[in-house]
């Protein structure tokens, strides 16, 4: 559970430096298979898991047809050493900061209760953050005078 976990906040801390749209669908397509393996651990039913991935899948087809269109000869590019290292850091430090959390033995609601309690301050802020990020991002890319990603 812990491995899972781990994975989990890597690739989706990776996702801050790929800027190729199909390597980024790779990334989120495993997202989501490392999701489904989690919510079947913690439910002991595969079938909502099974059920999430099918639609999940269709939807990203859509979508990967839809960026290949658009990104047919862009170059991949390296990433950096530099930043790639703390992004490794950051998850072992949640691990060591809020054991309680990860811990494969807790009820699964026990778990979702501790994590809004004082102890769990700064991993509640972490998500916030994210998501205040991710809606600033959102909003940016969806600016009304930049129009269509492609136009013809």
């Amino acid at each position: 559970m812990k491995i899972l976990l781990f994975s989990l906040m890597l690739m989706v801390m990776l996702t801050l430096l790929i800027s190729h749209p199909l390597l980024m669908v790779i990334l989120i397509l495993s997202i989501t298979f490392n999701i489904n393996m989690i919510i079947s651990l913690i439910l002991n039913l595969s079938w909502n898991s099974y059920i999430l991935i099918i639609i999940f899948l269709g939807g990203m087809l859509v979508l990967f047809i839809y960026i290949a269109s658009i990104s047919s000869n862009e170059k991949f590019k390296k990433l950096n050493i530099r930043v790639l290292t703390p992004l490794l850091i950051l998850p072992l430090y949640m691990f060591i900061e809020t054991p309680t959390l990860f811990s494969a033995n807790n009820n699964f609601m026990a778990s979702i209760s501790s994590m809004y309690m004082a102890s769990m301050m700064h991993f509640t802020l972490l998500i916030m953050f994210y998501l205040i990020i991710t809606l600033l991002i959102s909003v940016k890319i969806a600016d009304n005078k930049f129009g269509p990603i492609r136009q013809k």
